[in-house]
């Protein structure tokens, strides 16, 4: 796992997430002529799919005595906070499609980057793992997509995507970034980064 970068909102980290992206695409295309050397010859290769994944930001109490289907609380100051942060990071990145769940928290989470982009976020149910995994199949080559979703959910997701299983999120994290690169042929790779204020690990 590679050292996270420095836990900071601004500039100098949405610079290097966009380098990343860029130099991830790259690698990818160079995956994909590999596994497809016979059909390099005739056809250009294909962009890879790039997925960002994040949990929720920071979320407040439910009330007491509230129903685990029933709680759906806001983001906390320090959650929006994080929200924006995100938003700051990820204007580069060329981000063309974003997907919450039905919980107001990952909708909140996901709001400054798409007000910012001018995109309709894709709202789906909490526990529709696959049918999202079918929608970023689908996507056109080259794009990148932002996921807001839940501890457990994550990773089905991106082993869903191809890429490697890797545990749950601890439910004290909300700073994980996950960055994960499907070419069309060839195993997925995913990288793990942080951003904004840190959270325990």
């Amino acid at each position: 796992m590679p050292p996270s970068p420095p836990a900071h909102g601004g500039g100098a980290f949405a610079r290097q997430m966009s380098s990343l992206l860029r130099g991830l695409g790259l690698i990818a295309l160079f995956c994909t002529a590999g596994f497809s050397s016979r059909a390099a010859a005739t056809e250009p290769p294909v962009p890879a799919l790039t997925v960002i994944l994040v949990r929720h930001g920071e979320k407040a109490s439910s009330p007491p005595g509230t129903a685990l289907k029933d709680q759906d609380p806001d983001l906390t100051p320090a959650g929006r906070e994080r929200a924006e942060t995100l938003a700051r990071v990820l204007a580069d990145a060329g981000v063309t499609a974003i997907y919450a769940t039905h919980f107001r928290r990952t909708q909140q989470t996901v709001r400054p980057l798409a007000e910012k982009l001018a995109l309709t976020p894709t709202v789906l149910d909490a526990g529709a793992n696959a049918e999202l995994v079918q929608r970023l199949r689908v996507l056109p080559a080259g794009a990148v997509a932002l996921v807001a979703g839940h501890d457990a959910s994550l990773p089905e997701v991106i082993a869903g995507l191809g890429g490697p299983r890797i545990d749950a999120l601890p439910a004290t994290a909300f700073d994980r970034l996950l960055v994960l690169t499907a070419p069309r042929a060839g195993p997925a790779t995913l990288v793990r980064l942080r951003y904004g204020r840190e959270t325990p690990p």
